[in-house]
């Protein structure tokens, strides 16, 4: 199920980046052992935890302002706005937005 989502918010995300314009997918040829196979294995050969830097950290964070700004149309208090959406108080979101310098286009 977390693959759906993984999957969900890079198509999100890509369709925020691009603005309009066309998306184009470079998928990779399909495998013959299934992706629930294929995911056990690596989990089982995976010996060391997997860790964010705090840059990375950043990045997943605005990325993930943005989608939900979008998703909101930009609105930022109230019902149905990206701080309800999020859970955090409007004034949060606020100084969030200003901190990584983000603001709605044109």
């Amino acid at each position: 199920m977390s693959f759906i989502r993984e999957l969900r918010n890079v198509i999100e995300r890509a369709v925020i980046l691009a603005r309009g314009r066309t998306l184009d997918f470079d998928l990779p040829a399909a495998e013959a052992t299934p992706i629930p196979a294929r995911r056990a294995a690596r989990e089982a050969s995976d010996t060391k935890p997997e860790f964010l830097t705090e840059a990375e950290l950043q990045q997943r964070e605005r990325e993930n302002l943005l989608i939900i700004l979008e998703k909101a149309n930009w609105k930022i208090k109230g019902a149905d706005g990206a701080a309800e959406l999020l859970g955090v108080n409007s004034a949060t979101l606020l100084s969030r937005m200003k901190k990584m310098g983000l603001r709605r286009p044109s």
